[in-house]
């Protein structure tokens, strides 16, 4: 009897055990098709019938649901979407500048933040320098073909290095000009294809002597003489805007009885400098930028040809058109002096001598002449 009973339940909780196991199955959905709430994709019957979402605001329409699907074609990708303001609001162009005194500030090529023109520098190629024939065929002659080159070379190497340090110009060297404008091909009609260019520098030796002279005391001197014609030309337009003779006399070049060739490096350094401080000044005279009592301060600093204690005369300016030629002349009128006391590296100050109250922003200096009017 007490072996039934306890066979009896046995059976009983194996009984239970299956009926759990079996509703566990169904509950999770391995047997009997029930949902598999274990898992993430969704039931058949949640495919079927979907629950409602609640309408959501687009910018986009969607279409009907009887319109069949379309496929839209792909958008190009170096192709972009303007809206009516971007495509309709053209950058305007800023034209160059005029000063109160009618003097060009080079304000050109965009506006800054704050929609004040923005000035840019100018670029200035310099093309490589010759002899004339004439000169090429004496210096062969004289046995001085080699000094001559020396010259050169240094002059070459030196304008290009004053006239990059000026700070006012964007330099091309010959070596990177185009080849119609190199050497012996220049032509100032071919300038107008150039329309990066703002003008071009061309530098002619038209003398060159080097001889060795023997002094009463038996001392040999070594006598130097150079001579250069330099042109500037506007590239735009062809025109020759100025064309100066330079020229360095044995007495310029003292050599003092030393016969090495540090003289002809000494005489293309005088040259390129005497160049680089007439180019610099036809295109960018040195301006009144600020005025305070007595004080004013000059665009001018110590990489240009400004010097301490230097006396410079300051005027105002004005463009006159020529009856004859229709060019525009420009007159200065001096309207005070100023005496430089401090030069900085991109600036100068000076001090206004007695009375200038003309002396105002735009007004432009030069170098005073004498008057020989007044000593007689």
């Amino acid at each position: 009897m007490t072996t039934t009973l306890v066979r009896f339940r046995g059976l009983l909780v194996a009984a239970v055990m299956t009926v759990a196991l079996v509703f566990t199955l169904i509950f999770l959905g391995l047997i009997g098709g029930g949902p598999k709430w274990w898992s993430f994709s969704p039931s058949a019957s949640q495919v079927a019938n979907p629950p409602v979402q609640p309408a959501v605001p687009s910018l986009v329409t969607a279409p009907s649901e009887a319109a069949p699907p379309t496929t839209l074609p792909a958008a190009p990708l170096a192709e972009s979407v303007q809206t009516p303001t971007e495509a309709t609001s053209p950058t305007p162009a800023v034209p160059t500048q005029l000063n109160g005194n009618g003097v060009g500030t080079g304000l050109s090529g965009g506006a800054d933040s704050g929609g004040a023109p923005v000035a840019k520098k100018k670029t200035l190629a310099i093309c490589e320098i010759s002899p004339t024939p004439a000169i090429a065929d004496r210096v062969q002659a004289d046995k001085k073909k080699n000094e001559l080159d020396r010259v050169i070379q240094s002059l070459d190497g030196q304008l290009i290095d004053r006239m990059f340090n000026t700070r006012k110009f964007t330099i091309l060297a010959h070596s990177d000009l185009p080849a119609i404008i190199k050497g012996g091909t220049f032509n100032p009609g071919t300038l107008k294809s150039l329309s990066d260019l703002d003008y071009v520098l061309v530098a002619t030796i038209d003398d060159f002597a080097d001889t060795n002279n023997v002094a009463d005391n038996n001392l040999v001197f070594r006598n130097t003489r150079l001579s250069v014609v330099a042109k500037i030309y506007e590239a735009t337009t062809s025109k020759l805007l100025e064309s100066a003779n330079f020229q360095l006399l044995p007495s310029d070049l003292p050599t003092g009885g030393v016969l090495d060739d540090q003289i002809l490096v000494r005489a293309a350094r005088k040259m390129a400098d005497q160049i680089a401080n007439r180019v610099t000044y036809v295109i960018y005279p040195p301006k009144v930028i600020d005025v305070s009592d007595e004080d004013v301060t000059i665009n001018w600093g110590d990489s240009m040809f400004i010097s301490a204690n230097e006396v410079w005369e300051v005027c105002t300016v004005k463009e006159k058109k020529d009856p004859d030629t229709g060019d525009l002349t420009r007159i200065l009128r001096p309207v005070g002096k100023v005496t430089i006391y401090r030069v900085d590296p991109t600036t100068s100050t000076g001090k206004i001598l007695g009375n200038g109250p003309e002396i105002k922003e735009g007004c432009i200096l030069r170098k005073p002449q004498t008057d020989t009017t007044k000593s007689k």
